[in-house]
């Protein structure tokens, strides 16, 4: 088992991406080290009403998440959301599991809804009060993930930008979210998403998965 604390700002598109912020992820941030397109099948759950919890499966890995803490944010250059500290533990099990291997735990029958997803990501390490790129595959202790992700559910297709933060404490992770915001969107050109779109993945599900 594993465990991941981080500070996300995410937000939430119905369709493509917006041009301004595709050409901002692949064009306008600095460096040049972008991931290439990860893409997969994610299963959740789908839990009405229930905005504080996760549970997906993902090749072979049940994925849970418990939200600690939301809150409006207001940051550098208009930026606008919900920021939510997300606590991530992972199973990993190379025979599964599926959804027929959950039910013995005891959680909600379904449905499991499967969304498909392509994924790009840029890193960067927080270095010396500097923001520095490090490759996709890089780790550290204190740093900010950049991601763009095209979604299909139900056969509609979604879109979603993510900023979240990673360091040892909440303060850090905060200071960390408006250092990164200042830093990424200086050089950003067209409207900044704002606050009606920013939640997480449950809520989003509550919001479309039933359509």
């Amino acid at each position: 088992m594993s465990l991941l604390v981080s500070l996300e700002l995410r937000w939430f598109f119905e369709g493509p991406l917006p041009v301004s912020l595709d050409k901002w992820f692949s064009e306008s941030l600095p460096g040049s080290l972008v991931s290439p397109v990860d893409k997969r099948d994610d299963i959740y759950l789908f839990q009405p009403s229930v905005e504080h919890i996760g549970i997906k499966l993902r090749d072979g890995r049940l994925e849970i998440k418990w939200r600690e803490l939301a809150r409006p944010y207001e940051g550098p250059h208009g930026a606008a959301g919900t920021v939510e500290r997300w606590l991530k533990w992972s199973w990993t099990d190379s025979e599964g599991p599926g959804p027929h291997d959950v039910a013995p735990f005891g959680v909600p029958a379904g449905p499991w809804i499967t969304i498909a997803k392509e994924r790009r990501q840029r890193k960067y390490e927080w270095r010396r009060d500097r923001w520095i790129p490090v490759p996709a595959s890089g780790t550290f202790e204190q740093g900010v993930i950049v991601e763009i992700t095209a979604l299909k559910m139900n056969g509609r297709p979604y879109s979603t930008v993510l900023v979240e933060t990673i360091a040892p404490n909440l303060e850090a992770q905060q200071t960390l979210l408006d250092a990164a915001v200042e830093y990424l969107w200086q050089d950003f050109s067209g409207p900044m998403p704002g606050p009606e779109s920013s939640y997480g993945y449950p809520r989003w599900l509550e919001k479309f998965g039933q359509s």
